[in-house]
């Protein structure tokens, strides 16, 4: 017999939307949050080498903002997305056409 059931919901506090995919010349990142917080983005190589950084603070509810990522080389990247208490990892394509 189970008494006193925690049904509280951990959701995440944010969730996160990269396009387009393939990208050119920029990448859009959407963000939605449920609560304040500080957003950091990062984009990397595949081999791990951080090529962009940002820091977005105090975001609430619904939040967009364009990269632009026409210095970048063509291939396979790593986006990440993250808080103090969760983040988001999107593998996303450059391509040069």
């Amino acid at each position: 017999m189970i008494i006193n059931e925690d049904t509280t919901s951990t959701a995440s506090p944010f969730a996160g939307k990269v396009y387009p995919n393939p990208a050119t010349n920029t990448v859009t990142i959407e963000i939605e949050t449920n609560k304040e917080t500080t957003v950091y983005f990062q984009l990397y190589d595949i081999t791990s080498k951080l090529l962009i950084e940002e820091k977005w603070p105090y975001l609430n509810d619904k939040f967009s903002k364009s990269i632009d990522v026409s210095s970048i080389s063509s291939g396979i990247h790593l986006i990440k997305l993250f808080t103090s208490e969760t983040y988001q990892v999107v593998p996303i394509c450059i391509a040069k056409w």
